[in-house]
């Protein structure tokens, strides 16, 4: 027995919205308030809601799906629908022979709308599918229009390359925690106009389906990503990154560095062990004397995550006074070893009044010891408001600076130390 339910029929902008919340109410049991859509109701599209249950001797299926008048948007939106009811009743027919007798399959069908940048509305479609005990399925689909009733693509969204590329390679590391196979996630990555996305504030959130990223069938996976702070160097116009070197100074390879830095007239920030300093004063006087900023890195290198506070204040404390006795600089940054951080190493920062600076761009210098091969994470990786991470330890650092700050530069960037980058992001 089929039902199909009009229970929305041509009501206009933005009272189709408030039902719809109801709709999505009764199919998810969440509430989600939206403010209503301004502009001429002339414009606005008319939208319908239906339901459409189905009960059988070999499965159950329940489907909430929303159509419009305007035929060219309501077909992909329905064309979806269709293929998932299509794909469901092929699996049933597959495993018919272990259904019935009181086991059934199931396929629900949920719609929610939400409101996104601008005059953009995202419908998200979610549909889960039990075929079998114990195994089910979920994929997502999302619609993304505008208040003429047109979908939006990501990227004219945005409208900043830049942003996009930033996107995507925050996306591309998270997913490949999920275990996404490396060439689907190349293809994926590589086409942000087929992502399933919303765009709230300056918070985007897109979903991919695990067929989509080579996986086993499964939930979809969801990845949200804060574009607050990579949109306000974006849409500001400065193109700034932040190089930033660890572990020094070193008498071999820190001097290299700064006359490459100088060569280029580029500035970065040294974040300095205080045992280091001590080694190398007067490698530590010549980073400051030459416009760089220094950062504290702790006096012997320890995961501050593992000791107590006394010894986590006690590794900052002997190393900024180093670092301040040598070259006059107190140190306003912070970076703990390994990049590890917790609320007692938070509390003690601010103890001394220091901001905990990590990277967002991992150069892998330490690790691959190839400068082929850390100037291409870079160039793959770095956007505007990037903070580089690269030793000056290594001497292939240093082989590799070269090349990448001719890239950079050609590329638009400018040089400033953490502080100042800091200092734009406001």
């Amino acid at each position: 027995m089929i039902k199909k339910k009009p229970l929305i029929k041509r009501i206009k902008w933005p009272g189709w919205v408030v039902l719809l919340l109801i709709a999505g109410l009764i199919g998810t049991g969440m509430v989600k308030w939206l403010t209503p859509v301004s502009g001429k109701s002339s414009s606005a599209p008319y939208l319908y809601f239906q339901e459409e249950t189905e009960e059988a001797d070999t499965y159950t299926l329940s489907i909430s799906t929303a159509s419009m008048d305007e035929k060219e948007q309501n077909e992909t939106v329905q064309a979806w629908t269709r293929q998932e009811k299509e794909d469901f009743l092929a699996q049933v027919d597959k495993h018919k022979e272990k259904l019935g007798n009181g086991r059934r399959a199931h396929l629900t069908i949920e719609v929610d709308a939400q409101r996104g940048r601008g005059d953009t509305y995202s419908f998200i479609f979610r549909s889960h599918t039990r075929i079998k005990d114990g195994h089910a399925d979920s994929n997502v689909r999302v619609f993304t229009l505008n208040q003429e009733n047109q979908l939006v693509k990501l990227t004219k969204m945005l409208d900043n390359p830049e942003a996009v590329k930033g996107i995507q390679n925050n996306i591309k590391k998270q997913l490949k925690k999920e275990n996404a196979e490396e060439k689907a996630l190349k293809a994926v990555i590589n086409r942000p106009d087929d992502w399933n996305w919303t765009i709230q504030d300056k918070n985007l959130t897109a979903y991919f389906n695990p067929e989509d990223l080579g996986m086993d069938k499964g939930d979809f996976v969801q990845v949200d990503v804060a574009l607050e702070r990579m949109l306000s160097y974006t849409d500001s116009g400065e193109k700034v990154v932040a190089l930033t070197f660890d572990d020094g100074p070193n008498r071999k390879v820190t001097p290299e560095v700064l006359d490459i830095l100088k060569h280029h007239n580029a500035k970065a920030t040294f974040f300095m062990m205080g045992e280091q300093v001590d080694k190398y004063p007067d490698l530590a006087k010549r980073v400051a004397e030459e416009g760089h900023e220094i950062g504290n890195h702790t006096d012997q290198h320890k995961d501050l995550t593992k000791i107590g506070m006394p010894a986590v204040k006690n590794e900052m404390q002997a190393s900024r006074k180093k670092i301040s006795d040598v070259t006059g600089q107190q140190p306003s940054v912070f970076r703990p070893p390994y990049g590890a951080v917790n609320d007692t190493v938070e509390e003690a920062a601010r103890h001394f009044g220091s901001s905990v600076v990590l990277w967002s761009v991992d150069s892998h210098d330490w690790k691959t010891r190839d400068p082929e091969a850390v100037n291409k994470v870079i160039e793959e990786e770095v956007v505007p408001g990037s903070i580089v991470l690269l030793h000056d330890v290594h001497k292939e650092t240093a082989e590799a600076l070269p090349t990448l700050l001719d890239y950079l530069e050609k590329e638009g960037y400018q040089f400033v130390t953490v502080s100042e980058l800091l200092s734009v992001q406001g």
